[in-house]
Parts: structure tokens; sequence; C-alpha cells
């Protein structure tokens, strides 16, 4: 993978930080496919079953449905193999 998005919650509100991850992952996804990218999106709050459409297709898409030790995990993992990786909130700093 190339660029990781982590985020707290996309779908699953509906207030001003996840309205800007929802517009920051479709810019995300636009420009991974201009570059010829790999975007992977995970949301620790969101389930897996998210319609992430029109923002960009659901198989970029992993929610976790606020299983944080598994979020920490996956993202972690793919972490280590990603050349960027973006936080949407400081209190993903740690994972």
């Amino acid at each position: 993978m190339n660029i990781l998005f982590l985020t707290l919650k996309i779908f699953s509100a509906t207030g001003g930080i996840e309205k800007v991850c929802r517009v920051a992952g479709k810019a995300m996804n636009d420009y991974s496919i201009e570059h010829n990218e790999k975007l992977k999106i995970f949301s620790m709050h969101d389930d897996a079953q998210t319609i992430t459409e029109p923002y960009f297709p659901s198989s970029i898409f992993k929610g976790f449905a606020a299983n944080k030790i598994l979020f920490i995990v996956r993202a972690w993992k793919r972490g280590i193999k990603s050349r960027v990786v973006v936080l949407s909130h400081i209190n993903l700093l740690l994972p």
C-alpha cells in the first residue's frame, strides 16, 4: 500500500470532522487514481458494511466497528508498508 488514511469516523456521524474526512477520502482516492498509487482507508468506529459511495469505492475502505485492538494492529501492519500515512485526528497519533 502506498497511502493509508486513518480516521475515527467517516460515515457513522455527520459532524464537521466527518464531513472533512469524506471529502479528504474522495480527494485522496482521485489522487491515487491519477498517480497510480494504492489507497486504503481505515475507520475505527464505522461498520465494515458502510456504504462509501459516492465518495470512494468500498473496496478501499475498512471499518472496524469500534474494535480498537484490531484497528491498531491492522493500521500498524499496513502503516509499515505505506509510503504515506494520514491521520484525521490527533487521537490516532499513538496507534
